[in-house]
């Protein structure tokens, strides 16, 4: 894929999910994930996709979680 290619893609998800509504969001980009991850052959490269798409943001609520005493 060339970058005017990717650019055309990131073009067209950000019109489409602005038009799906802001309360969509998550629900269109979970919807389109799971479309991909139908046509990925490979269950330990679509796992490392996965892992690598949510890496940092459990370190960031882990910080926000307050700690609690046992």
């Amino acid at each position: 894929m060339t970058r005017d290619d990717l650019e055309h893609l990131y073009a067209t998800l950000c019109k489409r999910l602005a038009d799906a509504g802001e309360e969509n969001t998550n629900a269109v980009l979970a919807r389109l994930t799971m479309l991909l991850l139908q046509d990925m052959t490979d269950v330990a490269r679509a796992t490392a996709f996965i892992d690598k798409a949510a890496a940092g943001y459990a370190a960031a609520q882990e910080q926000q979680e307050p700690k609690h005493d046992a």
